[in-house]
């Protein structure tokens, strides 16, 4: 950290370069104050500042050589992280982009055919001894609990995956050659969830050597720890980093977890046209029960991991202050409750349960139930979002076109498919698709410049 000194008297020479300056001239240069705190009255330094903004390298001003005077290392590094930080922001954004265009180019109709047609050859027996089902909850459960920051990895949302699910392989085959393009999809979305940036990785290896020094100097000596050492030493290591962790990453963290659902949907929507094919080739006993329940029970699962990860996106949205993508996870939220109420109430028709009035009575209130909360949910979203965001007429404009909008016609879904169980009607389903625009929403790389 600097000294006190009089900055009148006390000349630097350059390493770089050569040139000579006083201490005042290029701490003004570099606006050292940016990055360090000091007494006014005795002006001393007395602790660290985080600087807003990005950080320029300094540079001599006579010959624009850089200046490498440890005095000015913290600013440097800083400076050089900026650049990092650039490097990778224009690279996640790139590969956004090519992600967008992959998504684009893929042919839902074709991939829809390619299932049909397999279906008409498809003759599965059921299995002489099946699985019992407890041991693919439990681990199913499992995946969903898991809190890790990121998408739901590629191998879990395989059909094959023997630890989940138990599929033929006939059925796994024919899906795999019809929906290859998206899983590949989903392997770069999730490519770009587990990039960090240059300030975040600095930023966690400097916390981890602090969070353990502290540990460790609690240990050699015990009769100092205070009553939680654990959130002690969190606290003073966050302190001593001398800046708030990066959020930058974070925002693209968000814009994958959109993605990775997106493309679960599309999956979702494909696997439910796959089902009806699997039911005609039951009827004409080519296939067995069993089977069309083992891929509805993986429907389920796509479905859940989708509400598991749309939850976490909001969470990660919080962390960084994002009061628009928070408010668009809240809208992927509600679609998918709606979304998963939707394959129920299809399977309660498919399997007969539907025809049942307690079980058509449960549904018919579950749906009001779950409408009111989307009511309630969309409501609270916009309020927190005008309370804390300037709530000035152009963030009202944007929050009525990108979730206002879109909200209203999924509390309208509520309520019609409310009044078809009643009245034992037909429900049409609205497409979200269209409304919600999932692809369109990745403009992340455009609003957030250096």
């Amino acid at each position: 950290m600097p000294q006190k000194g009089s900055l009148d008297e006390l000349v630097i020479t350059n390493p770089a370069c050569g040139h000579v300056f006083t201490v005042e001239t290029l701490d003004g240069l570099t606006e050292i104050k940016e990055f360090y705190d000091r007494d006014q009255h005795d002006l001393k330094w007395i602790g660290l500042k985080a600087p807003l903004g990005v950080v320029k390298p300094p540079s001599c001003p006579t010959c624009r050589a850089p200046i490498t005077c440890n005095r000015y290392g913290r600013i440097t590094k800083r400076a050089n992280l900026d650049i990092l930080e650039r490097n990778v922001a224009s690279n996640m954004s790139q590969s956004l982009d090519r992600w967008k265009t992959s998504i684009q180019r893929f042919d839902e109709t074709t991939a829809k055919n390619l299932l049909g047609t397999a279906a008409s050859t498809l003759q599965v027996p059921t299995p002489k001894k099946p699985p019992s089902p407890q041991k693919f909850n439990k681990a199913r459960k499992a995946v969903l609990c898991n809190t890790a920051e990121k998408p739901i990895s590629r191998a879990d949302i395989r059909a094959e995956n023997k630890k989940l699910h138990y599929i033929d392989s006939a059925l796994t085959q024919a899906w795999k050659a019809a929906t290859g393009p998206l899983f590949q999809c989903y392997e770069e979305i999730v490519k770009i969830a587990d990039t960090r940036s240059a300030h975040t990785q600095a930023w966690e290896a400097a916390f981890s050597f602090l969070h353990e020094q502290e540990i460790e100097a609690g240990l050699r000596e015990p009769h100092k720890l205070p009553r939680n050492p654990k959130q002690h030493a969190m606290r003073m290591a966050r302190l001593q980093v001398g800046q708030p962790r990066p959020l930058a990453d974070k925002r693209f963290l968000v814009e994958a977890f959109w993605g990775s659902i997106h493309v679960r949907l599309t999956l979702i929507r494909l696997a439910e046209k796959w089902l009806d094919d699997l039911n005609t080739v039951m009827d004409a006993n080519r296939l067995s029960h069993f089977h069309v329940r083992q891929w509805a029970s993986y429907i389920d699962f796509l479905l859940k991991t989708c509400s598991s990860d749309a939850e976490k996106a909001r969470r990660v949205a919080e962390d960084s202050r994002s009061h628009r993508q928070i408010i668009k996870s809240v809208l992927h939220s509600l679609r998918i409750e709606l979304e998963a109420f939707r394959f129920n109430l299809h399977m309660c028709k498919k399997f007969g349960t539907f025809k049942n009035f307690d079980q058509r009575s449960a549904l018919r209130k579950k749906a009001e139930e779950l409408g009111r909360i989307c009511e309630q949910s969309r409501d609270s979203a916009i309020q927190v979002y005008l309370r804390e965001a300037s709530a000035s007429p152009e963030d009202m404009e944007w929050v009525a076109e990108n979730f206002t909008r879109t909200a209203d016609v999924i509390v309208k879904e509520w309520k019609e498919i409310e009044k078809s169980i009643l009245l034992q009607s037909f429900y049409q389903p609205v497409s979200l698709e269209e409304k919600l625009d999932i692809i369109q929403a990745f403009s992340f790389g455009k609003l957030f410049t250096f």
